[in-house]
């Protein structure tokens, strides 16, 4: 059913900027980014994901395409369990706010 996997679509969606704003409150301790997605959890485990609530996400962190993990960040949610047979794919934020998506348009898996 199209608006159930557009309602998980919110969970990865609520799930990133959430990781987004860690992100920015370990930057802010730290003068740099974690490729661990839950940077606020001690010890910080580079490489560490984490799973939405209801496990329909699965979320990495990374350095930006040109950037380095100190400067730049993208979170990506990607599609686990009953979220795969959703259009997007993927969907992505980076620390400048920039949303991306693979499967689909950024403008479909966004709204």
């Amino acid at each position: 059913n199209n608006s159930v996997l557009r309602g998980g679509r919110a969970e990865g969606q609520a799930e990133l900027l959430q990781v987004a704003a860690e992100q920015e409150r370990f930057f802010s301790n730290q003068n740099s980014y974690s490729t661990d997605a839950t940077p606020l959890v001690t010890p910080n485990v580079a490489g560490r994901d984490r799973t939405t609530q209801n496990g329909l996400w699965t979320i990495s962190v990374d350095a930006c395409g040109a950037g380095t993990i100190a400067t730049c960040v993208v979170a990506t949610a990607t599609a686990v369990n009953a979220q795969v047979a959703d259009s997007c794919d993927t969907l992505t934020f980076t620390n400048t706010g920039v949303r991306g998506a693979t499967g689909d348009t950024v403008n479909e898996c966004w709204r």
